[in-house]
């Protein structure tokens, strides 16, 4: 299983696959893929300040993004907040932060471009790009 970044959601629900390195396209097609509650919340958050546009409301697009490409969801846990609030202050993303913790306590690799996110390598943080 992988996890995916919000922004690697949002090109594969618009078809913009492309986007993905080729890495990241080959490791999709050999595992399933997880997304976030926080991924949930942070596009909502975006849709929500006219940063992003969607073809439905949030929780319309979400349902069916999910539903479509069978996605599982994964909850931001207590452990997750724990492990977030921990990290060393390498990004100041707290979604992104909240993505790199429940990613380190699933002990699952997390899909993004992010090259902040990437600097989290050095605490085990598995990357896929």
């Amino acid at each position: 299983m992988v996890l995916l970044d919000s922004c690697v959601l949002i090109w594969i629900a618009n078809g913009e696959h492309a986007k993905l390195s080729v890495t990241a396209r080959e490791h999709l097609t050999t595992h399933p893929w997880a997304v976030s509650a926080l991924s949930a919340w942070e596009i909502a958050i975006k849709h929500a300040a006219g940063k992003l546009s969607l073809r439905s409301d949030p929780q319309s697009w979400w349902s069916s993004v999910v539903a479509f490409h069978h996605l599982v969801l994964l909850d931001f846990s207590p452990a997750a907040a724990v492990r977030a609030g921990a990290l060393p202050l390498l990004h100041a993303d707290p979604f992104d932060r909240g993505l790199v913790a429940t990613a380190l306590t699933r002990s699952i690799p997390l899909v993004t471009p992010d090259e902040r996110i990437h600097a989290y390598r050095d605490v085990g943080l598995a990357v896929v790009w």
